[in-house]
């Protein structure tokens, strides 16, 4: 009986020591792949350099600007024309773009009046290459009211209205042929007039998740 009762004892502390080694070597490979992750996070960094994609408004211009009175204000019509200058400064990799969704629209708080949207293809960008995309948008006979029809013609006339491009896209990154994740994000442009767009290519506004800024 002494002897079966060790027996059932040396049974119990077995079975209670197995969840305790399950659980250290479960600790000691997940320690073990953090650690991998890591060194495999820092030689990436240190043989690609990798740097985030820059984007800058080349031009932007208002053709057939045309404002027609009408009984409950004004109808506008128009076409907006966007250039985009996005630049890939890596040497060795590779950035992949998804079918980007593009709105523009030209003034500025309660005066800001939409010019139509559209959608540009998605397209790959090679190491140090700069990529000019041009985007068209119009509008025809949308109604404005009298007042902001003559704010906007006013300004268009002294070249002070202020022009804006919102594009939303998903962004992939290319390594020696292995294209990783796409990472969706949204792009800000413009937010000065067109006068000193004359003079200067302001760069643009790159987020995530709505609110954390890349740029």
């Amino acid at each position: 009986m002494i002897g079966d009762d060790r027996r059932i004892i040396n049974r119990r502390k077995e079975t209670g020591l197995a969840p305790i080694t399950c659980c250290c070597c479960l600790c000691i490979t997940l320690v073990l792949l953090t650690f991998l992750l890591l060194v495999a996070t820092a030689v990436f960094y240190l043989w690609f350099d990798p740097k985030l994609p820059t984007f800058s408004l080349a031009s932007f211009r208002l053709d057939g600007f045309k404002l027609t009175p009408d009984p409950d204000g004004a109808s506008l019509s128009a076409t907006a024309v966007a250039r985009v200058e996005m630049r890939n400064p890596n040497t060795k990799l590779v950035f992949y773009y998804g079918n980007t969704a593009v709105e523009m629209s030209v003034g500025s708080g309660n005066d800001e009046t939409g010019m139509g949207e559209t959608t540009v293809s998605g397209f790959r960008q090679g190491p140090k290459n700069s990529t000019s995309v041009k985007v068209e948008t119009s509008v025809k006979n949308q109604l404005l009211d009298m007042g902001l029809a003559k704010r906007l013609s006013a300004k268009f006339q002294s070249k002070d209205l202020v022009m804006n491009v919102v594009a939303r896209t998903k962004v992939g990154l290319g390594v020696g042929g292995i294209k990783i994740g796409m990472l969706a994000v949204n792009l800000r442009c413009g937010g000065v007039s067109l006068n000193k767009l004359d003079t200067d290519s302001p760069k643009c506004i790159l987020n995530t998740l709505k609110w954390v800024n890349l740029q």
